[in-house]
């Protein structure tokens, strides 16, 4: 049986992520009606406020270096943190010095700004880094990550403290405030456009006209065995899209078996089909107990929880109860969750901890890597 935690949130949460992925059928229809009007206003405004930034009514500042914006054009997860990881070492690869300009989101010095980790040393924690940038962080050598709401005081600080030359904006499609070199918009291949509404209708985080001003589409959470079938949807067959390059990749999980503090690469293999139970907080909690079905692990029970939800010691002594009781070999979540809960860990039970490596299909990778390089070029040649 899966155990939904939903069941503890109020009602009122249930119907509002029901109207946010479904269509327009269902209990909740009253509910949908009534937000497609929300939908409208909204999506003026977002559109409104792209057209004063393009036509520079409003003004966008300009960093001394090249600047690569990763971004997607709906909330929730399309494996954003996963493609600014593989970005970042792609530069450092090519021998840029490349640093991350994060957001923070939710995180502490979101307001204030500052430098989570220069490259070697990670100085915030996660509850004042936020979950994503504290990752990257931690996965990331000899790349800075630096967070804060104004993304021109965090790149200035990268360009004169660190001397970084590239600069990753993460989530930066809609942050109009700061000029890019390169716009990659990540799509989930399997759901692109969500159920084709606007916010607080839908999952879209602006029109589709917005996706004019992508350089390039990112396809992400692709299913590698079609991959030589793959195809961008109907929607961007316009004569608008017809000159921009399309990339297809797919997730593949990364697992790791932690046993007290430190998470330490091991051999999984011994636990697929052993009895576990697991939990995750992200946008997009099927896909994780997903991939662990995937992985052959027997998942008896599940408990999903909210987007970067702050775990009480109640929970996590509830999860693992569960886990006694059901005699459970393991407990899994995801890295992301990791991060909020690491110091807290019971050690009675192994935890596993499932990350996201991105991959590109066919011959993508050396199509993306030669892309960029290009663009890269161009933009220091400018600058």
């Amino acid at each position: 049986m899966i155990l939904n935690l939903f069941k503890m949130f109020p009602k009122s949460q249930k119907w509002v992520l029901w109207t946010l992925h479904d269509t327009e059928t269902g209990p909740h229809r009253w509910a949908s009606k009534a937000f497609i009007w929300a939908s409208f206003v909204y999506g003026g405004a977002a559109k409104l406020r792209r057209t004063l930034y393009q036509n520079r009514i409003l003004k966008a500042k300009r960093l001394p270096c090249p600047v690569i914006s990763v971004g997607n054009l709906t909330v929730g997860g399309t494996g954003k943190t996963p493609m600014v990881a593989y970005l970042a070492n792609l530069l450092k690869g090519m021998g840029y010095r490349a640093a991350v300009l994060s957001r923070g989101y939710k995180g502490k010095a979101q307001k204030c700004g500052g430098v989570v980790s220069d490259g070697s040393t990670v100085f915030m924690t996660p509850e004042d880094a936020g979950d994503e940038p504290f990752m990257l962080a931690e996965q990331l050598e000899e790349i800075p990550v630096l967070v804060g709401s104004n993304r021109f005081a965090s790149g200035t600080l990268a360009v004169q403290q660190y001397r970084s030359n590239v600069l990753i904006l993460d989530d930066g499609f809609q942050h109009l405030a700061l000029e890019r070199d390169l716009n990659l918009v990540l799509l989930d291949h399997r759901y692109p456009v969500g159920n084709g509404h606007l916010l607080p209708r839908g999952t879209l985080r602006e029109p589709l006209s917005a996706l004019s001003m992508a350089d390039g589409v990112i396809f992400t959470r692709c299913d590698p065995c079609y991959a030589s079938a793959m195809s961008p949807p109907r929607f961007l067959d316009r004569e608008a899209f017809n000159k921009k390059p399309f990339f297809y990749a797919a997730h593949y999980p990364m697992i790791y078996r932690i046993k007290g503090e430190n998470p330490k690469a091991d051999d999984v293999d011994s636990m697929a089909e052993k009895r576990g139970i697991a939990f995750s907080g992200i946008a997009q909690n099927d896909d994780f107990q997903h991939s662990l079905k995937a992985q052959h692990y027997d998942i008896v029970n599940f408990f999903g929880f909210p987007d970067h939800h702050p775990y009480t010691q109640k929970e996590l002594e509830f999860i693992w109860l569960e886990g006694r009781k059901r005699g459970a070999f393991f407990v899994a979540t995801t890295q992301k969750d990791y991060v909020r809960i690491r110091g807290r860990v019971p050690t009675d039970i192994p935890l596993m901890v499932l990350g996201i490596r991105l991959q590109f299909l066919k011959n993508d990778g050396v199509e993306f890597s030669d892309w960029v390089r290009n663009h890269v070029e161009e933009a220091m040649r400018k600058t």
